[in-house]
């Protein structure tokens, strides 16, 4: 017996699935129709200091080749720039653009509205990020 660990695998999926396309819809409804949700959270990560592109897919979503396929993407599309590293020319850190900021302004009040939700459910988002820390040490 699994003790519903199942169930728990499954709720994790569609919860991901479901943020994904809540990302999306947001997107849409802003006119931002030419991201992927994924790149849209690839810029977050790339959000204040200037990343390499390693650093950039340390977070998780991004695996080998697709990391560099989504920074080409997003630099043509004006979402980020490649800027060259002084010291190691084989280097390339990326920033955001305009472009790319106004995407997180979109990714943070999706945020507020989903924070909002959770405190009218009085769930305590500091236990339930612990928990899920506790959870990813798992995996």
């Amino acid at each position: 017996m699994d003790g519903g660990f199942n169930e728990f695998t499954l709720i994790i999926n569609k919860l991901n699935k479901l943020f994904l396309e809540d990302i999306l819809l947001n997107l849409r409804n802003n006119r931002i129709k030419n991201i992927k949700p994924m790149q849209a959270l690839l810029l977050r990560n790339i959000e204040g200091n200037p990343k390499n592109i390693k650093d950039s897919g340390d977070f998780g979503y991004y695996l080998g080749t697709n990391i560099t396929y989504s920074t080409i993407d997003l630099e043509k599309k004006g979402y980020i720039d490649k800027l060259p590293d002084k010291e190691d020319k084989r280097a390339v850190y990326l920033v955001l653009t305009e472009k790319g900021k106004k995407v997180l302004e979109v990714l943070d009040s999706v945020n507020v509205s989903h924070l909002k939700s959770l405190q009218k459910l009085k769930i305590d988002v500091k236990n339930m990020n612990e928990i899920l820390l506790k959870l990813q040490r798992i995996f």
